[in-house]
């Protein structure tokens, strides 16, 4: 599959494309991307980020012959934190969250470096080790509880025994970013001011 991933994900029809006809609603989610877009920028890494295609954000290992992508999600909530269950419940559409993040696993399995859902908001629950989902920035799959895994494997498609591969699940992550909701615009001006 990795023999010329670029053509194979442009050739794959996303999941939808409303995303990219109502892009001038999310400026969280373009303050965020250029906050990343900085920061793989000034590593000096050789990456290509994609827009609205497949995922909000994708990111490649390289711009011109790329064999891995990380798949984002970014989403906001003004109050509260997310849970596993708000994750993985299905919306109007019939999927979840973290099924849809899932289903970029299934088109590109030997590709996919990670799926990551990035929020404002932390995730809520308790960890297998007895720690407070809150209080990471990070959370892998691994790391959650054997409801929340199970919660998880059902969202992304028990119906088709995807819940059984844990290569692909393993690769799922939670992440708190530091952007704010009620102050992104100026915290990505301060971010971006050096360049």
């Amino acid at each position: 599959m990795n023999g010329d991933l670029l053509t194979t994900f442009s050739e794959k029809k996303p999941r939808e494309t409303a995303g990219s006809r109502s892009s001038n609603r999310f400026d969280y989610q373009k303050n965020w991307s250029l906050c990343e877009l900085l920061n793989l920028h000034s590593n000096n890494n050789d990456y290509l980020m994609v827009f609205e295609h497949h995922e909000d954000v994708v990111v490649f290992d390289s711009q011109h012959a790329p064999l891995n992508a990380i798949f984002y999600q970014v989403k906001t909530k003004k109050t509260g934190n997310w849970t596993v269950n708000n994750l993985s419940k299905s919306s109007n559409d019939g999927q979840s969250i973290i099924g849809k993040l899932y289903s970029n696993y299934a088109l590109f399995p030997d590709s996919v470096e990670a799926l990551i859902f990035s929020s404002n908001q932390g995730l809520s629950t308790k960890l297998s080790n007895g720690d407070k989902g809150i209080d990471c920035q990070y959370i892998e799959f691994s790391q959650l509880s054997n409801k929340d895994k199970e919660l998880v494997s059902q969202a992304v498609g028990s119906d088709v025994n995807k819940y059984c591969d844990l290569d692909g699940l393993s690769r799922i992550r939670i992440h708190k970013t530091d952007l704010r909701l009620d102050d992104h615009t100026a915290i990505t001006k301060g971010i971006a001011k050096p360049y």
